[in-house]
């Protein structure tokens, strides 16, 4: 069963396999803040394809279990915060992005820990229109419980609108790794070391 809903939380929850073809429709979901467009919460592969979404909310496409096995091909997405939220109970997720164009302040945000972003020919903007100098978005982030967690971005063009302190990738996950275009020189990395107790 895919379960297709109109409410103030998210518009689409896909629980099942399946192959979601847009035809260049768009889905404009104009929800509460913290509202969802789309969330995926199954193990069966999904792949969304041909679609155009676009939300005044926070998230555009979250993935809310562990081991998703999911596929953008050819999707633009357009949220006021995270495009791609991979929550912290997601872990051991496989994500593919192909041809695709996200935007967002934290554009891909992953917090589960083991999952693996591989992003190919596609465009990541990074839009903060934030002026307030304590907020850090970046366009590809590895949130401290993405333990372990990878993207890897090929043959992709990532770019920041910069309001504050904006970048291009943080990576704030121990054992955590991204890779653009096979180097890691633009990511930020700020992982703690919590040694006897003292921080």
């Amino acid at each position: 069963q895919v379960s297709l809903v109109a409410n103030e939380n998210y518009c689409l929850l896909i629980d099942k396999g399946i192959t979601l073809n847009g035809n260049g429709y768009a889905i404009t979901f104009n929800g509460k803040y913290d509202s969802r467009v789309i969330n995926v919460k199954t193990t069966e592969a999904v792949v969304i394809e041909n679609l155009t979404i676009v939300t005044n909310g926070e998230r555009g496409i979250n993935v809310i279990t562990k081991a998703a096995d999911l596929t953008l091909n050819k999707v633009t997405a357009t949220s006021a915060n995270y495009t791609l939220n991979v929550a912290k109970s997601s872990n051991g997720s496989v994500i593919t992005i192909n041809e695709s164009e996200l935007n967002g302040a934290n554009t891909v945000n992953v917090q589960g820990p083991a999952t693996q972003i591989a992003i190919e020919d596609s465009t990541i903007n990074c839009i903060d229109n934030s002026t307030a100098p304590s907020n850090e978005f970046s366009a590809l982030t590895l949130g401290k419980d993405a333990i372990g967690a990878k993207i890897v971005a090929n043959e992709t063009e990532i770019t920041v609108t910069e309001g504050s302190d904006s970048v291009i990738a943080r990576n704030q996950a121990a054992d955590g790794q991204i890779l653009i275009n096979g180097e890691s020189g633009n990511v930020v990395v700020n992982v703690a070391i919590i040694e006897d107790g003292a921080y």
